[in-house]
């Protein structure tokens, strides 16, 4: 596993995925939070509620609009708050990782976050309906399920889609999921072979 020095030492290097920079209309953020367990570095994701109107029963990460006066930085720790009640001090915040433009003109920017301690959280029922955490290694050691084809204007790309304990892992978070992969864990997955 790696330890803290080398992940925030290969992060300061990380460089910002080239696809979906496209033109948007709002601005979000979503917090890529590592913790350690079992000897592996997990990813906290959550199912999103089934009665929402956009991305019902999706696999996304905490996050969400950028308000007005709101870095990018702290609108994912307030959303990670009002979502699972992951408090921001609990969060070391890293750095800023992708930067992209979904299909539907939202910017992204994913803040990665390590936690040294996962404290006990709680799914609000009005956003999400599950919270869990997948190991790296599960994407590193490509377990791919298959791609789903992405289509924004005249841009096709191919997404790996990942299945884990019932959840289906796909699209942007898919996409920002194996880019980190790729840059910090030494994942062999590469986006033009997919």
């Amino acid at each position: 596993m790696l330890d803290y020095q080398t992940l925030k030492r290969r992060a300061a290097a990380y460089q910002t995925a080239p696809f979906f920079a496209l033109p948007y209309s709002r601005s979000a953020s979503v917090l890529f939070a590592l913790h350690q367990q079992q000897k592996d570095w997990n990813v906290v994701l959550t199912t999103r509620s089934q009665h929402l109107t956009h991305h019902s029963g999706e696999v996304a990460f905490p996050g969400g609009i950028i308000e007005a006066g709101e870095s990018a930085e702290e609108a994912a720790l307030r959303e990670s708050w009002e979502e699972i009640a992951l408090p921001p001090t609990h969060v070391e915040v890293v750095r800023p990782l992708s930067s992209l433009v979904s299909k539907w003109g939202v910017h992204v920017t994913s803040i990665l976050g390590v936690i040294d301690s996962l404290p006990p959280l709680t799914a609000n029922p009005d956003e999400i309906d599950q919270i869990f955490s997948v190991p790296m290694s599960h994407f590193v050691s490509a377990n791919i399920s298959g791609t789903t084809r992405s289509r924004h204007r005249e841009r096709v790309v191919a997404v790996p889609e990942y299945h884990y304990q019932g959840h289906r892992i796909w699209g942007m978070t898919s996409y920002i999921i194996t880019d980190v992969a790729k840059q910090l864990f030494d994942s062999d997955i590469n986006f033009k072979e997919i």
